[in-house]
């Protein structure tokens, strides 16, 4: 397995990945635009996990200069409980670093709870519950 940048032609493996992973999803062209932008801000903290040339997994790390968080950590089915969630969190936490950020957030969906436990055991915390996480379309 190896982990690399995530580019720009990656969109259509990557949005196969986030579905086989059951990520809450956009519509296919509201993803796909997001992806094009998150990597024009982001592109040295966007991450995937291949395999024989087959994404087994992906990570981003944004940055906004206030604050920093990771979304779609997601790993194929076949591949998650061997580690490789863990290691695109330590490339992506590693990346952040790098750049000065001393603290970074992330979202668990409501749904997935079940994830929650991987994240204390890499180190996160709940810090304070959302009860509401609203957006409007614009």
């Amino acid at each position: 397995m190896k982990i690399r940048l995530i580019q720009k032609n990656d969109f259509y493996g990557v949005y196969e990945l986030w579905q086989k992973a059951k990520l809450k999803l956009d519509t296919y062209q509201n993803e796909k635009r997001e992806f094009a932008e998150m990597l024009n801000i982001n592109s040295e903290s966007c991450f995937v996990a291949v395999n024989k040339d087959h994404l087994i997994g992906s990570v981003f790390g944004t940055n906004n200069g206030r604050r920093a968080f990771i979304y779609h950590v997601a790993v194929h089915p076949d591949w998650q409980r061997k580690g490789v969630g863990k290691k695109l969190l330590q490339k992506v936490e590693f990346s952040l670093k790098k750049i000065g950020v001393s603290r970074v957030r992330l979202m668990v969906d409501l749904e997935n709870l079940h994830v929650v436990t991987f994240y204390e055991k890499c180190g996160y915390s709940t810090y304070e519950p959302y009860s509401v996480f609203m957006r409007k379309d614009l």
